[in-house]
């Protein structure tokens, strides 16, 4: 059986035209990956399989939220595969991504924040306007 694509794409209804071209960009990509790797078709996907797809966007560079979106296009292509029962079972459904490190924004102390403040009313006060 060959990977079908085109029907997902089609079912993604609900979606705005940006989340279908992703989903179906990152779904592509994965199938080409899976067939240059010897997962031929859907019936041969694991989780394991899965994993090193992640594993591989990782040693490409992408970063972290790009790879999450990617793992979410292909957990809603393998939760597609099943309920059409085209598979037997769902591999994506416990594919997890990586946490990264987030970043909280830096919040100023106490005297940078009154320099900020005094700096903007004083250009306000001198017909500086914004």
């Amino acid at each position: 059986m060959e990977w079908p694509v085109d029907p997902f794409v089609s079912s993604l209804t609900a979606s705005s035209d940006h989340t279908r071209r992703a989903y179906e960009h990152d779904v592509r990509e994965m199938v080409a990956w899976c067939e240059r790797g010897g997962c031929p078709d859907p019936a041969a996907l694991d989780h394991k399989t899965l994993r090193r797809y992640l594993a591989y966007l990782t040693t490409r560079g992408f970063v972290r939220p790009t790879i999450a979106r990617k793992a979410a296009s292909v957990r809603a292509y393998t939760r597609w595969l099943r309920r059409n029962g085209l598979v037997s079972s769902d591999a994506g459904r416990h594919l997890t991504t990586p946490k990264g490190r987030t970043r909280l924004p830096r919040v100023p102390r106490r005297p940078d924040a009154a320099m900020i403040i005094d700096a903007a009313t004083g250009a306000a006060d001198a017909g500086e306007g914004w």
